[in-house]
């Protein structure tokens, strides 16, 4: 992020190391994951993309991989064509090649299902006293866009976060193999005073994060990093300059990562369908 990079501003010369500390607690206090990937549970489909190959001690079978709400299907793309790397000193009794398909549909059904969003409040742990236009001595967003002291003093502010498109997944070789996500959202403040809320600014952004996913025992863990993390003004009742919005973005973006990694920290469940143990009977 360019603007983390030139620095120079009010927020990244002095408040940087503050939201990453006191935010630590909103990970593990949000339900993110087990909300989200619930209507996904047991929903990965095993359909044959084609008949099956039989050679010399191997049979090579190709599914389709797709993941769909409550397993409806109906995903307006299909898988890429995968051929096997296979050399003949494989000696592996089970090889396994995944494609971008299967988080790429999850998406898009989750996007058309309204879930990729995220809202912070005053109430949300590790959040509220950074959600204040009135600092009073400690550090909000006031600090960032003092406008919002002045127009709305004493009030509490609220973030709300969505997908405007479906996030796409692409896996990449870059720094040893990790798996790039491009959204594109929106973000809107409000400002409630105690019995009134109000939009005060919509935000446009543009998200690129880089992944890096462990597998084990069907349960995902891994860490995430925020490579871009743009935010442009579409409207607003108070106006807000670049700088200012780069501020939020470096604050937002902190935000939004410390959760993600304070969650996958300590994993969640990949939606895989329930298999049958076989037992073997003298």
């Amino acid at each position: 992020m360019e603007f983390m990079k030139n620095g120079g501003s009010y927020f990244s010369n002095n408040f940087r190391a503050s939201p990453t500390t006191s935010l630590s607690t909103l990970g593990r206090k949000a339900g993110f994951f087990s909300g989200f990937l619930k209507p996904f549970y047991g929903k990965l489909t095993y359909r044959l993309r084609e008949d099956p190959y039989c050679s010399w001690n191997t049979v090579d079978l190709a599914c389709a991989g797709e993941i769909s709400y409550k397993g409806e299907g109906g995903t307006p793309f299909g898988p890429p064509p995968i051929q096997w790397l296979r050399t003949q000193s494989d000696s592996h009794m089970v090889m396994l090649q995944i494609s971008d398909y299967l988080p790429n549909s999850l998406f898009y059904h989750a996007y058309k299902q309204r879930l990729i969003r995220l809202h912070l409040t005053p109430s949300t742990g590790g959040v509220a006293q950074f959600l204040r236009t009135s600092c009073e001595g400690s550090f909000c967003l006031a600090d960032l866009v003092p406008q919002l002291a002045e127009t709305y003093p004493n009030h509490t502010l609220e973030l709300s976060l969505a997908a405007t498109r479906a996030p796409a997944v692409l896996f990449s070789e870059k720094k040893g193999g990790v798996i790039s996500v491009n959204l594109g959202g929106v973000i809107v403040v409000f400002v409630s005073d105690g019995s009134r809320r109000k939009q005060a600014a919509v935000l446009d952004m543009d998200v690129v994060a880089d992944a890096k996913l462990n597998l084990q025992n069907q349960n995902v863990s891994g860490s995430v990093e925020l490579t871009k993390f743009d935010l442009t003004s579409r409207s607003a009742t108070i106006k807000i300059s670049q700088d200012e919005l780069s501020d939020i973005a470096i604050l937002v973006s902190q935000m939004v990562e410390n959760m993600l990694n304070e969650m996958l920290s300590n994993g969640f469940p990949l939606p895989l369908p329930h298999g049958k143990r076989i037992s073997w009977l003298e």
